[in-house]
């Protein structure tokens, strides 16, 4: 088997991996949505009441049976999704890692961005927000067989996936922010209810959205380059 063979055998691996974490990933999403949007509904109809427990003796309001149950869940729910997180972290930036090194074993030219440099930017501040994008971008059109002329051109799917990814980011880190300072001692903010949840629920949308396009795009990219191993190294991807 030649490298370039072997190289496809080991991305359609790493796309089932992938693909995998990410569908466990979105799994815990709709849950984590579902529970955020109760509490949503708590805070705006009742304060939360649904989860509290006022003791008019004592003039203390403590957290019910029903809310610790909630709090619970809530919580579980979140540390699954930082696992599943963390766990597709390494077999994404593994397939794609594969998938530029099979366009430059199957003599593909003009590419503008190497293997190692296409998986390093999603770790570097700044260039994380746009070489990621471009790099996956390039390497869904070659990987259909675009020529370099059209290997920048609009892909739907990997501009929405980018587009969902960086407006999750900014929304999170206003809502975690706006949390922080919540906690300041003497410090009181001041914001209508459920406007917190509300930003939190806004931002898993936004990432389900993220993971929904991703998987699709390691689908096709896999598709595209998976098509194409019967035919010999002067015809790939031409």
């Amino acid at each position: 088997m030649d490298n370039l063979a072997a190289g496809l055998a080991s991305l359609k691996t790493w796309s089932a991996v992938a693909r995998g974490t990410i569908a466990l990933f979105l799994l815990v999403q709709v849950i984590l949505i579902i529970a955020n949007l109760w509490l949503l509904y708590a805070e705006l109809t009742v304060g939360g009441g649904n989860l509290m427990v006022w003791r008019a003796t004592t003039g203390v309001s403590t957290v019910s049976a029903y809310g610790r149950i909630f709090a619970l869940l809530l919580g579980g729910s979140v540390l699954l999704l930082g696992l599943f997180f963390l766990l597709g972290v390494i077999p994404i930036a593994l397939w794609i890692y594969r998938a530029h090194a099979n366009l430059r074993e199957a003599g593909v030219t003009e590419l503008g961005y190497s293997p190692g440099w296409s998986v390093g930017s999603f770790f570097v501040p700044l260039v994380n927000v746009v070489i990621p994008f471009r790099a996956m971008r390039q390497l869904h059109n070659r990987s259909h067989g675009e020529n370099e002329l059209e290997a920048n051109s609009p892909v739907g799917d990997v501009t929405s996936w980018w587009s969902c990814h960086v407006a999750a980011m900014a929304v999170l880190v206003v809502a975690t922010s706006v949390a922080a300072l919540a906690t300041v001692p003497n410090l009181y903010v001041v914001q209508p209810p459920g406007v917190n949840t509300g930003m939190f629920v806004f931002a898993l949308l936004l990432l389900t959205g993220s993971a929904n396009y991703l998987f699709r795009t390691i689908g096709a990219i896999t598709r595209a380059q998976q098509d194409r191993m019967h035919l010999n190294r002067a015809e790939v991807f031409a």
